[in-house]
């Protein structure tokens, strides 16, 4: 994992916050 990709992760998650957001990365690291 680049941490390009570190970065636009921690983005999705500080963007969607609490629930959503850990959602989100959650999927996007199981991609």
């Amino acid at each position: 994992m680049s941490s390009s990709n570190a970065s636009e992760i921690s983005d999705l998650f500080i963007l969607g916050g609490g629930i959503n957001g850990c959602g989100i990365a959650r999927d996007a690291v199981g991609r």
